[in-house]
């Protein structure tokens, strides 16, 4: 028999004063990302314009005099609250689930958390019949910490400030729709133009569907208290990480009607979540071949160099979208090329797709900033030691569709970047033509070297020499042609290149290509008796080489540098062939690694004093 046990005294509030300092520090990524919770409620009630708006003021810090945020008003056409509604939204975790299973917010933590983790007090003014009729509430984070009171103030008829009026474009004023104002703002550091740029690149990523299929305009703008205009006004555009829409934010040519990437491919699943059978989609997507193309002969430099190439960069990994709003980029992807540092991994895209019924699938938090279950099932199958099926086969009833569909992005992005890597081989046949002449004099007086050396009895033939004698024609060409496609080469380039090497008895031979890493200055291949240097693409020589290259034509001093670095670099390659001991190899070419991250440094300085 279970005992009964009577609990006498007063009753107590679930939370205590400080628990709104714990609501205080829920970490937002950024600034964009507590705004971001905003714009959800206002999707969620239908808002088809939404204006972003701050007040600067002169604030004075160490004698120094500048321009500081001094509120932020989020403002929305959306369809308002009922007094009822706004008390319990500034409710912490007061959400109408049952009626509502669908929509972007979650626990009803959005508004209150997110103002909080920003400023001191917010203040909501909600209205269905009017802007002249609204209702107001607040919270306050000196009143609740004071113990001045502990529950949310019954909403008054306080009216709606008219700067924020002023301020609104006319289509976000409407009969009906809902103002929150963040005042006494203390976690919000930077100026108004540091935060609109933050707000349009993320803010402009989460809802780049919205904005792109016209449902939602966002606008930005800012005005200083001693102004009546804005100084700052802009709609947000579309930030794709897929770079398959148009008219998007990225940098020019390609934020117009002609995108960066090419649709690669998508596949869609069936999963079950809680005995509901819901739907998961995975597109993805890689750039275009007269992106590479272009940039090398318009610009002689590689598409990385380039602003679009750094706004790529910025979008690299997974992008993991539920109820059609971005939740997170996730890296685990990024980091299986090799390297995170890897600039290739800008090139290719990758987006997950799902609704509001997969969240206990995917793990999604309660500010939707994270989905920790696909999270770490992406890094068990990708940083993990163990293999994929044992992961498999230790994974409880439920788990097995995530990893499933987790198994299948690590393939096709490992696939993505093996075609990416043929984009490149592909479209450095223009670089290639360039130097030829140079790599050919270079590869000319190595082998002329070697002959002597050997003839002279100086040198013997290391192993992979030997296979110059060792080896038949075709096993040569079948295994350069194996070197050759794993550096990037598509199958019919690789084969032909190796063909011709053969026929020309080559010795030495160098080609440009991305590596990665941006500091691996070169790659040593000594394989079927042919010295292979391949040049990376993305280090700094690629365009110090350029330099040299441009001008030999005619310059004959520019041409004697040209093929003496080629020279010092074959030289290189032939020490690391005749070094026997594995483990001796592996410390030369980790050094050469070094090497490469130092020449980095040094050149950029030097192209920095132009």
């Amino acid at each position: 028999m279970v005992e009964q046990r009577t609990i006498t005294g007063p009753s107590r509030d679930f939370f205590s004063p400080q628990t709104i300092q714990a609501m205080r520090d829920s970490q937002y990524r950024s600034t964009a990302l507590a705004i971001s919770e905003l714009i959800d409620n206002s999707i969620d009630a239908g808002a088809t314009s939404v204006d972003v708006l701050c007040l600067e003021r002169m604030d004075e810090v160490s004698a120094r005099r500048r321009w500081k945020i001094h509120e932020v008003a989020v403002l929305d056409n959306g369809s308002g609250m009922t007094a009822d509604v706004l008390e319990r939204a500034l409710v912490f975790g007061d959400r109408m689930v049952a009626q509502r299973p669908r929509t972007i917010g979650k626990y009803g933590m959005g508004l209150p958390t997110s103002s909080v983790s920003q400023c001191q007090r917010v203040d909501v003014w909600t209205w269905q019949d009017g802007i002249d009729k609204p209702s107001h509430s607040y919270i306050d984070v000196d009143e609740i910490q004071n113990q001045a009171h502990a529950k949310v103030p019954v909403p008054d008829h306080e009216p709606v400030p008219p700067r924020w009026i002023s301020l609104a474009k006319e289509e976000t004023l409407s009969t009906q729709g809902t103002l929150v104002v963040w005042r006494s703002i203390d976690r919000i550091k930077g100026k108004a133009e540091t935060i609109f740029s933050q707000i349009n690149e993320e803010i402009g990523r989460i809802y780049r569907h919205f904005i792109n299929e016209r449902r939602l305009t966002i606008r930005m703008a800012s005005i200083k208290d001693n102004s009546s205009t804005p100084y700052i006004e802009e709609n947000v555009k579309p930030n794709d990480p897929l770079y398959l829409m148009r008219n998007t934010s990225t940098p020019s040519p390609y934020d117009g009607d002609d995108p960066m990437f090419r649709a690669w491919g998508a596949k869609s699943y069936d999963v079950t979540v809680d005995g509901r059978t819901e739907q998961v989609e995975v597109v993805y997507s890689l750039v275009r071949d007269e992106v590479v193309k272009r940039a090398r002969e318009e610009g002689g430099r590689e598409p990385g160099h380039f602003d679009y190439g750094k706004h790529a960069a910025r979008n690299r990994g997974v992008s993991v979208v539920r109820q059609n709003r971005e939740i997170l980029l996730e890296n685990a992807f990024v980091s299986a090329g090799g390297s995170a540092r890897d600039p290739q991994n800008r090139w290719w895209g990758c987006e997950v797709r799902f609704g509001a019924g997969c969240d206990s699938l995917f793990g999604v938090d309660h500010n939707k900033q994270m989905a920790a279950h696909f999270s770490r099932a992406s890094k068990d199958l990708i940083s993990g030691d163990e293999d994929t099926q044992a992961i498999m086969d230790g994974l409880a009833v439920g788990d097995e569709d995530m990893y499933r569909i987790v198994a299948d992005i690590r393939n096709n992005t490992n696939a993505l970047r093996r075609e990416l890597d043929a984009v490149f081989a592909r479209n450095s046949q223009v670089s290639r033509r360039n130097d030829a002449s140079i790599t050919a004099r270079a590869n000319e007086i190595a082998k002329q070297s070697d002959k002597d050396a050997f003839a002279s009895g100086q040198q013997v033939m290391t192993a992979s020499e030997q296979e110059r004698v060792d080896k038949s024609e075709q096993e040569r060409i079948e295994s350069i042609t194996e070197v050759l496609i794993s550096q990037g080469f598509n199958a019919d380039d690789a084969h032909q290149t190796a063909k011709e090497w053969i026929e020309r008895d080559d010795w030495y031979s160098c080609s440009w290509a991305s590596l990665g890493a941006g500091s691996q200055m070169f790659k040593v291949s000594n394989v079927a008796g042919i010295h292979h240097i391949t040049l990376n693409t993305e280090h700094p020589i690629y365009e110090f080489i350029r330099v040299i290259q441009d001008v030999s034509p005619d310059d004959e001093a520019a041409r004697k540098a040209a093929v003496g670095v080629i020279l010092l670099l074959q030289s290189w390659g032939k020490m690391e062939d005749q070094i026997a001991n594995h483990n001796r190899r592996r410390e030369v070419q980790n050094i050469a690694i070094d090497w490469g991250r130092q020449a980095d440094e040094f050149i950029s300085r030097l192209n920095d004093e132009g």
